[in-house]
């Protein structure tokens, strides 16, 4: 199902930014000015 595709990808997708947020939130940085 399409659906059921799509929600796997938005799943993958987020725990791939929280990952890089996690990653990159130190102190003195702005990790969503790097988004871009």
């Amino acid at each position: 199902m399409a659906a059921a595709r799509t929600n796997a990808q938005i799943v993958e997708a987020l725990a791939t930014l929280t990952n890089i947020v996690a990653r990159d939130n130190q102190p003195g940085r702005e990790g969503e000015m790097r988004l871009e």
